[in-house]
């Protein structure tokens, strides 16, 4: 039993939003050393400066920027879901035949 995947995608727009959503957590995961200006978490003594050119959201108490810190959590949370996705979904996708449980072959 062959499974074509492209005609899968194309026919089912839940196939499509996944997909769409895999894409922007992988653009988000591998542009994020080049979007983010400064180190997460380093500190400075710019500390709650308003957002401006060099800090697009400002800084915090610490003098952390905000954008980076957003950033870099953002792109570990996509790193996580991209790793452990697959495992999740095929739990959950074992649940899904009209509400009764599939039997994987073993």
């Amino acid at each position: 039993m062959h499974i074509n995947y492209c005609r899968e995608i194309k026919h089912s727009p839940m196939g499509r939003m996944g997909l769409i959503i895999v894409a922007f957590w992988l653009m988000i995961s591998f542009l994020a050393p080049f979007l983010v200006p400064y180190d997460p978490g380093a500190h400075s003594r710019e500390i709650f400066l308003p957002p401006n050119g060099s800090h697009l959201l400002g800084t915090n108490d610490v003098g952390q920027d905000v954008w980076g810190a957003n950033y870099s959590r953002n792109s570990y949370i996509a790193d996580y879901f991209l790793r452990h996705g697959p495992l999740i979904g095929s739990f959950q996708s074992g649940c899904r035949n009209n509400g009764r449980p599939v039997r994987a072959p073993l």
